[in-house]
């Protein structure tokens, strides 16, 4: 190579590397708060604001604060989460307790206290904690990039995965075309390139303007549950998806040295008797609870049929739940009574082993029967 060459090639690097450095300057200067919804740090407090924020990576998140919700006093930590403060990193000596799903594990119409989780954690003793990262109205899908973007940094030693309503529901909207996945980039053959360019705030703001911020949206409002004969518009979440998905909060979970148990949640429905003419597949949500216990069986992880509980308890539907579907304080008592009852028989808060041996093979191909031809 002629020495002209090489320094005018010397010379356009140089070009290039001032430009670079340049677009980063006025990245950091002029677009700050687009670099910062682009990172999703949690929500500022917003006492005066609605009670939601709109957040491309979660549909909608909880302003952090103390509201009342159904007459109770709602709690919102700084990580937008029911509950108390998280310490972090995690203190010595403390086993974490994580849930995840919509409203029923929210706990809609129960006090702070009342939560099953809460309430495991204070009949296992001082050295288990509960983390409520149950959030109204979220699918599995946005429970997944909650779990990436705040929840696996506070070190969960369990995972009560809940999904179920959300997912299943009917709805005018599908999560899988709204949602930005959190770790897009983060994953696959070009992981490593896109971890580099976390920190050039010139790639952040040009990745929220021309991919992330088209699918921001304000936050909406959502049939959690429509009844069993209702079926207007598609999924929220296609079944196939939901059994994916479920795969992904496994391996998140035990990835970040966790374990997974299941609960199949209960509505008002479950305990009338079954109707003359109800369809052989059942209520719409019965195929998804089936995804759920085919999950647990694949990774050898409890599951807590909360139909079965509210059953044998001897209690009526008005005593058991708040509404169609949301839990009382006395079935949250349920709940945490059985998942206490089971942590405890398997040595769980003195760090014994809640999984067992699973299946092998891969994760089925489902069929949804409520949206097949006839």
């Amino acid at each position: 190579m002629s020495a002209p060459l090489r320094r005018r090639l010397a010379f356009s690097a140089a070009l290039v590397v001032a430009a670079l450095l340049a677009g980063e300057v006025l990245s950091r200067a002029l677009f700050a708060d687009a670099l910062q919804a682009w990172r999703a740090p949690p929500p500022p407090p917003a006492e005066d604001a609605p009670f939601m924020h709109g957040n491309p990576y979660l549909l909608w998140e909880f302003a952090p604060g103390l509201r009342s919700q159904r007459g109770h006093l709602v709690h919102i930590n700084r990580l937008g989460l029911r509950g108390p403060e998280v310490q972090v990193p995690k203190p010595p000596g403390i086993r974490r307790l994580v849930s995840v799903g919509d409203s029923s594990v929210f706990g809609d119409g129960v006090g702070d206290d009342e939560v099953f989780g809460v309430q495991v954690a204070a009949r296992l003793g001082p050295g288990v904690e509960h983390v409520n990262a149950a959030v109204p109205g979220y699918s599995t899908f946005q429970s997944i990039n909650l779990l990436r973007m705040r929840v696996l940094a506070l070190e969960p030693d369990l995972l009560v995965i809940a999904s179920l309503w959300s997912d299943n529901n009917f709805d005018a909207f599908v999560d899988r075309e709204l949602l930005t996945a959190y770790a897009a980039w983060q994953e696959g053959s070009v992981a490593k390139a896109r971890r580099a360019l976390d920190h050039s705030a010139l790639f952040g703001v040009l990745d929220w303007h021309l991919r992330v911020s088209r699918r921001a949206t304000a936050v909406r409002k959502v049939g959690f549950m429509l009844g069993s004969g209702q079926k207007a518009g598609p999924r929220r979440v296609a079944i196939q998806d939901y059994a994916d998905n479920l795969e992904t909060l496994c391996a998140l979970a035990v990835g970040a040295g966790a374990e997974v148990i299941f609960l199949v949640l209960a509505n008002r429905e479950d305990l009338a008797p079954v109707p003359v003419g109800a369809p052989a597949s059942g209520p719409a949500w019965e195929p998804y609870r089936q995804v759920m216990r085919d999950a647990a069986a694949r990774h050898g992880a409890p599951v807590v049929e909360v139909p079965a509980l509210f059953r044998n308890s001897g209690l009526s539907a008005e005593a058991l739940f708040v509404d169609e579907m949301h839990p009382s304080a006395a079935g949250h008592r349920i709940i945490a009574r059985e998942l206490a009852t089971l942590l405890t028989q398997r040595g769980w808060p003195d760090g014994g082993r809640v999984m067992g041996p699973g299946a092998t093979g891969p994760v089925p191909r489902y069929v949804d029967p409520n949206l097949s031809p006839p």
